[in-house]
């Protein structure tokens, strides 16, 4: 009985080991579901960048369940890509092939390539809360409907940080929207977070404006009814 057992482990351990570590669903982002079928994600850690280039894994799974894992460099500044590797899987994990490397191409417009390079290049534009006040002279956004969601990425897939009431005030990482989405600074801490541009308003500069203070919510009693 214990033979048969630590035969199956055995074959566990080899079958696990085959699978590529790009199959772990955690790694990924949700970026995008695409014309053809296909489903884009985005590897959940910050892109590498040297020499003001970025790298970043991205995959692409297709509508017969198998994929491919694609190491690309991006030229935020020039607005270019390249392919510096990548792995065709079958649907169960089994390697297929490798495609080869591809020179810097301009990013085309409504392309998947183009959803990529929204989210890797508009991560490069956070900046500290201090210099982003400065710069965009305290803008400030107020939220517009009854409930809003901050979300980690520029995408209503992404994982969501923050929920913010109607009223709460926020202010602006980046004044420049990205596919309708604006980058403000969520509460307490120095990180950053995206809220869709139609749950909010944008606010007049002014640089004498007082600190957005998050709404506080409602208080209830012991039915659950709204305190007043």
């Amino acid at each position: 009985m214990k033979k048969a057992v630590f035969i199956l482990i055995f074959f566990a351990i080899i079958i696990l080991s085959n699978q590529p570590i790009f199959a772990q669903a955690n790694r990924w982002q949700f970026i995008s579901r695409n014309d053809n079928g296909s489903t884009s994600y985005l590897e959940k850690s910050n892109p590498k960048e040297s020499g003001g280039r970025k790298q970043t894994w991205t995959k692409e799974v297709y509508s017969d369940g198998s994929y491919k894992i694609t190491l690309v460099g991006w030229q935020c500044r020039e607005k270019k890509f390249r392919i510096i590797e990548s792995t065709n899987y079958a649907g169960s994990g089994e390697y297929i092939d490798r495609e080869e490397k591809s020179p810097w191409a301009t990013v085309i417009p409504d392309s998947v390539s183009e959803g990529y390079f929204d989210v890797v290049c508009a991560l490069s534009r956070q900046t500290p809360i201090a210099q982003s006040n400065k710069l965009n002279a305290q803008r400030i956004a107020q939220v517009i409907v009854l409930n809003a969601n901050i979300r980690e990425l520029p995408n209503a897939g992404s994982r969501v940080v923050q929920k913010v009431e109607k009223g709460t005030r926020l202010f602006l990482a980046n004044s420049e929207s990205t596919n309708g989405w604006y980058q403000v600074f969520i509460h307490q801490t120095n990180e950053t977070g995206w809220l869709y541009g139609n749950t909010m308003k944008l606010l007049a500069d002014k640089s004498h404006s007082r600190q957005p203070q998050q709404k506080s919510k409602p208080t209830t009693n012991k039915s659950g009814r709204r305190a007043n």
